[in-house]
């Protein structure tokens, strides 16, 4: 047995016919049994022996079977951040038909991008024939590759997904703190790690294509400090690394700023610098106002290289 196409009776039809298609006549007698076809068409069953005629069975009209998947369609598969795009779902049986009648379920949406903006659930009607479509029915707004996924309410294993989407980031709107300055950092030391100040759109993406000059300072300045190194960077795919930066004075309640305009301005967490390893002693004489001990017992400051104090002592305990 074969199948043809009922319209002319010869040209192969464009499913499959499955199961046992050879079968040993009994008594003059073929059977077949479990035979199935897997596209929704008109056919006839061609039934060829040997040297014997070709002989072309009734047409039968294939119709689908029941619902086994979804196909979600129709999202643009390159787009920018933000971008509203058109999607459509159609009902599918196990062999790829389109399960035009009898499908009532509901479709629920979900996608691997958080921020997506997604229809809502929606039930099947008799006048959809299988298939419902939204304009501008999805919105992705997170960076990379994203897939969309509808999915059967009640029969969880009828879903289906657009995979492969490929969103790209927007226009820069901010400068975003991706590493911030850690406390307890010694005067003069260099920052580490490194200061990273990104360039995001306003989907929190980082913009690739940014080379803005970004700018760090001092806002919030309790000692007059003094922010030493490269303090203009040039970001490389929508990022500023400041290597080498370092501040002068020992205090807590810094605050950095990163400026790039015309984007608005960013302040760092709070942090403090501590004065570093001592490098020197001064003694302070008794000729000192204020609460200076006497000339016989004077007193001892230590200061780092960058004349941070670091501690007192009288001479009972300052070894020198």
């Amino acid at each position: 047995l074969s199948a043809v196409l009922a319209s002319d009776g010869t040209t192969a039809g464009g499913g499959t016919l499955n199961g046992t298609l050879t079968i040993a006549a009994s008594s003059g007698v073929a059977t077949y049994s479990g035979l199935d076809y897997t596209k929704v068409e008109s056919i006839r069953l061609k039934a060829l022996s040997g040297s014997l005629t070709a002989v072309n069975s009734a047409q039968i009209a294939i119709s689908h079977a029941a619902a086994s998947s979804l196909s979600v369609t129709g999202i643009t598969a390159s787009s920018t951040a933000g971008t509203a795009s058109d999607v459509a779902v159609t009902v599918k049986d196990a062999y790829n038909n389109t399960v035009t009648t009898g499908y009532a379920g509901t479709v629920r949406w979900t996608s691997t991008d958080a921020q997506a903006i997604l229809p809502g659930d929606y039930t099947f009607v008799s006048g959809d024939n299988g298939t419902h479509a939204w304009t501008s029915g999805v919105t992705l707004k997170t960076a990379g590759s994203q897939s969309v996924t509808a999915t059967d309410t009640v029969t969880t294993t009828i879903t289906g997904a657009q995979s492969g989407i490929t969103i790209g980031h927007a226009s820069a709107v901010s400068l975003s703190w991706t590493t911030q300055p850690v406390s307890a950092i010694a005067a003069g030391a260099i920052f580490t790690p490194s200061p990273i100040v990104t360039i995001l759109d306003s989907y929190g993406n980082t913009v690739l294509t940014a080379t803005n000059n970004v700018i760090l300072s001092i806002v919030t300045n309790p000692v007059n400090g003094t922010l030493s190194g490269t303090t203009t960077v040039a970001a490389v795919s929508g990022v500023a690394t400041f290597s080498g930066l370092s501040i002068s004075k020992a205090a807590s309640g810094y605050v950095l700023k990163a400026t790039s305009d015309p984007l608005p301005v960013a302040n760092s967490n709070t942090f403090a610098i501590v004065p570093a390893a001592a490098t020197k002693i001064n003694f302070v004489s008794s000729a000192k106002t204020g609460s200076y001990p006497t000339s016989s017992n004077p007193w001892g400051v230590a200061f780092d290289s960058s004349t941070n104090s670091i501690w007192v002592a009288n001479n009972n305990s300052l070894t020198v």
